[in-house]
């Protein structure tokens, strides 16, 4: 990386306290040494510091500056000692009445298994109260250097330098990429977002999905795609324990589908209505990692028959009816959740892309319950979101399903257990809850798509209007990318309006028809709007033997559309936009001169200040031929920076306030060339 050409790793003597180095008799045993055993170093840098160094009139009292001499030796593999060539000889001079410290930098000798260090006093050791001189010389660090071009694979690297002078320390750094590009199947193209990420392209479909990806992968913000891409990869993924046939691709793809449907964004647009950003920084647990990013899309993992399958929290369609004729004795057992557990407000906390993707809380009220219940806050992430939109929408759902999905349901059955999974919605209808007579059961043979056989008789009330739904089969095909048809035996309830006239009757026509013939001990559910059979999501199951025991949550599925409904959203400020007044009338200048017969570039610039008292100081920099930044000397409304190189530059300008700073005014300039040596001096009268 251009500018960044070596490798450092900066190691404390004595745990970063250091050692005092003291010249002794003058006889070369006294010195302190550290031997290092890093193989593959270049370089060294060494750290000398002096506590203070000044020496004080013992007579006057007069504080004036002094100097001390260091000598720096290294011994290659237990070799001769050879003394290093330093910067000034070695010789610290100055007046400090505080801490002061040099490096010294120097080339390595090759070795083979260790380097031994060396640092000798030269200058006679100091007696302050007889002689007034404080030089003490602390050896505090080296610095383990390897120089030249590195190759990082799979590492995104960024690098920056800044002046100390403006900082006490290492500065904090937060840097915007792209992430990884992903596959994604072959007739899809994910949703693009502007360059200012406002707006958002909606992503598109292309007829079926054959089960193939795309060849080149790509950008996508899809939480779906990102899931697989995560637990398929071998490199970093869950790719080595879990083949990408054993995952669910087809649920998968019907889950991103749903993400990618464009929903109220709060500022008169859309967006997606899930999509992720994930930044994973540390190795954890594969099935904690896939289970926080299903978390993304409102989704949980289960495994069965062989395969992971994720399943998301939505509106679907239903899967199976149960009735006190399919579950063991007839018995449903009910609990409800704890008042505790239903939270009125939950604090969302979010990657706001406006606050350096810090994350940053979002309140969300249900005001009805707040004044029923009070305040019971539930705190949340939701994983990989930057749009504030988002996280409402997540806290919306998240304190509805708490407040309307308050009851679960525990029921054992036998092998019409497999015909469910978790994430499944099912209804049921128990005649001992509801307090009527019996509504359900299962078909008898010789039905057909309009006439219904019942395992019992009904008993039809007259003005009522009634409904019957049945559980048929279905079969899902899909084509493998290798050719190979997949059949899977599923099962659907389609709900039709029963025709039969009032009165005790053991079979019920419907219209319109069935779309295929209720299969024989299929269930049956009757209802007549009085009482209505209720929903729930299958969120776990145990088999044991033959029995199936299914616990199920009540399900809502008003909640969903509730949940995407936004108001007006506050516009986000940028505070540094325009926040604070910004330097005008940058002029930008160059000279030329020689210095020991070379010719020098100096670069001048001035502005005019803002009209403000509060204004601290100016920061100026330059950039040569599309280079580097580089820091200008800056002295008030004016910077200058020497030993320019002639070509295009441009000049950045950046006023500096107590509470903030002015977005920087750059100005482009032309260093001309100077085709003739310059005059080394110039005489005027």
């Amino acid at each position: 990386m251009f500018g960044f050409d070596s490798s450092e790793n900066e190691v404390g003597v004595n745990s970063d306290s250091g050692v005092k180095v003291q010249r002794g008799d003058g006889s070369g045993s006294y010195y302190q040494a550290r031997t290092v055993s890093t193989a593959g170093l270049t370089h060294i840098r060494m750290k000398i510091v002096c506590p203070s160094l000044r020496r004080v009139d013992m007579h006057t009292g007069g504080v004036f500056g002094a100097s001390v001499q260091v000598e720096i030796w290294v011994s290659a593999d237990g070799g001769a000692y050879v003394k290093q060539t330093l910067d000034g000889n070695g010789t610290i001079t100055g007046e400090y009445s505080s801490k002061c410290s040099k490096s010294y930098k120097f080339p390595l000798p090759a070795y083979t298994s260790n380097i031994s260090l060396q640092v000798r006093r030269v200058t006679v050791d100091a007696v302050p109260d007889t002689d007034g001189y404080y030089n003490e010389t602390w050896w505090q660090s080296y610095t383990e250097i390897v120089e030249g071009k590195f190759y990082h694979p799979w590492t995104a690297k960024a690098a920056i330098m800044v002046d100390s002078r403006q900082f006490q320390s290492i500065p904090r750094r937060s840097f915007e990429w792209n992430g990884r590009v992903i596959k994604v199947p072959s007739n899809y193209t994910p949703p693009i977002l502007s360059t200012d990420g406002m707006t958002w392209t909606p992503g598109v479909y292309t007829g079926n999905w054959d089960g193939t990806f795309k060849d080149s992968p790509t950008v996508c913000f899809n939480p779906a795609w990102q899931f697989y891409d995560l637990a398929t990869n071998t490199r970093f993924g869950a790719g080595n324990y879990l083949d990408a046939i054993k995952l669910d691709k087809w649920a998968l793809y019907t889950i991103g589908v749903y993400c990618d449907n464009m929903v109220n964004n709060g500022r008169s647009g859309t967006e997606p209505r899930f999509a992720s950003s994930i930044y994973q920084q540390k190795q954890e647990d594969a099935i904690k990692v896939l289970t926080n990013l299903a978390a993304a899309f409102r989704g949980m993992l289960y495994y069965g028959a062989g395969v992971v399958t994720p399943s998301q929290d939505k509106d679907k369609a239903i899967w199976a009816i149960f009735t006190n004729s399919n579950v063991k004795d007839g018995v449903f057992k009910y609990s409800g959740t704890a008042r505790k557990a239903r939270h009125t407000t939950c604090m969302v906390s979010w990657n706001d892309p406006q606050a350096g993707y810090v994350l940053t809380p979002e309140l969300v009220e249900d005001q009805a319950s707040v004044k029923k219940f009070g305040i019971q806050q539930l705190d949340a992430v939701h994983v990989g979101c930057t749009s504030r939109g988002g996280a409402i929408r997540f806290g919306q759902w998240t304190l509805i399903s708490e407040q309307t999905e308050t009851e679960t349901v525990e029921f054992d059955t036998t092998l019409e257990g497999v015909a469910i999974a978790p994430g499944r919605i099912i209804q049921i209808n128990d005649q001992f809850r509801a307090g009527q007579a019996r509504f359900g059961g299962r078909v008898l043979a010789g039905a057909t798509t309009t006439v219904i056989p019942l395992d019992g008789s009904v008993a039809l009330l007259d003005g009522h209007n009634y409904t019957l739904r049945c559980a048929l089969p279905t079969v899902v095909t899909s084509v493998r990318p290798d050719g190979t048809t997949i059949y899977e035996e599923g099962v659907t309830v389609e709900q039709r309006t029963v025709t039969t006239g009032a009165g005790t009757v053991s079979s019920l026509t419907v219209t319109p028809a069935f779309s295929v013939a209720p299969q024989t001990w299929a269930q049956w559910l009757l209802s007549d709007g009085a009482v209505t059979p209720l929903l729930y999501k299958v969120i776990g199951i145990k088999e044991s033997g033959v029995e199936f025991t299914v616990v199920c949550l009540q399900h809502n599925p008003n909640k969903y559309a509730l949940a995407d409904t936004l108001g007006i959203l506050d516009t986000p400020v940028d505070l540094n936009a325009n926040a604070f007044p910004m330097p005008t009338n940058v002029v930008v200048s160059s000279v030329a001169y020689t210095i020991d017969g070379g010719l020098v570039y100096t670069v001048f610039a001035k502005w005019d200040a803002p009209l403000t008292e509060t204004q601290l100081f100016y920061d100026a920099y330059i950039r040569m031929q599309n280079g580097q930044w580089m820091n200008m000397d800056s002295n008030g409304a004016s910077a200058r920076y020497d030993y320019a190189t002639p070509g295009e530059a441009t000049i950045r300008v950046v006023a500096r306030y107590r509470s903030g700073s002015s977005n920087p005014v750059e100005t482009a300039y032309t260093i001309t060339s100077w085709s003739t040596t310059a005059p080394s001096s110039v005489h005027m009268t």
